[in-house]
């Protein structure tokens, strides 16, 4: 079920500056972090899990990124976090529902993530 209220030109709108608005800060956090400066790659990503599932072994380096203009950004990017301000982005969705299973092209966000995981762990990337 979708939570939010908006009518379809409105969510066009929205959807394209989001788009805009996370590519232009994640290149620019990129290039500071590249540079030395304050706001690197770790600012941008949080964890995609609350710290209560860390008890499960992969979750850790499960990560999103979102926009800031928003209270509730839709625009996610997924990425397993391999090191200090190394990312390997899986990939990225719209979130429009309160949970990502409940929605067909999200649920398979998770599943990405895990490939990677364990692809990044097989080539000694990730411990």
């Amino acid at each position: 079920m979708i939570y939010f209220k908006i009518n379809l030109l409105s969510a066009i709108h929205r959807t394209i500056q989001e788009s805009n608005e996370i590519i232009q800060e994640l290149s620019a956090v990129a290039k500071n972090g590249l540079a030395n400066q304050q706001a690197d790659l770790d600012t941008l990503f949080k964890p995609l899990h609350k710290n209560e599932a860390f008890s499960r072994p992969r979750y850790h380096t499960d990560y999103k990124a979102k926009g800031f203009q928003y209270e509730a950004p839709w625009i996610r990017i997924y990425a397993v976090r391999c090191d200090k301000n190394f990312f390997v982005i899986t990939g990225f969705g719209i979130k429009l529902v309160k949970q990502m299973k409940d929605d067909p092209l999200l649920e398979i966000e998770p599943q990405k993530l895990e490939k990677a995981t364990a692809y990044l762990k097989e080539e000694c990337f990730l411990d």
